[in-house]
C-alpha cells in the first residue's frame, strides 16, 4: 500500500468537503483530493463524521490512521 504525506488540509463549505494536497511515496508529484462530507449540519457529531470517513473504503487511504 502506498504511503502518502499530507502537505495541506483545508475545508470547503459549499458543498461541504475536505480538500487535501498530498505527496505519494512512489513519486514526487503533488496530488489534490476533495473528499465530500455529506449530510453535515450545525448539530452533527464530529466523531461520527470522522468514523464514517475513516471506515469508508474509498477514503480510508487518505483519512485513516
Amino acid at each position: 500500500m502506498e504511503e502518502i504525506t499530507i502537505r495541506k488540509l483545508g475545508v470547503k463549505f459549499s458543498p461541504a468537503a475536505l480538500v487535501m494536497t498530498y505527496q505519494g511515496s512512489l513519486d514526487d508529484s503533488i496530488h489534490r483530493r476533495t473528499i465530500p462530507v455529506r449530510n453535515i449540519t450545525k448539530e452533527s457529531n464530529i466523531e461520527t463524521i470522522c468514523n464514517e470517513l475513516t471506515n469508508s473504503p474509498k477514503h480510508h487511504k487518505y483519512v485513516g490512521y
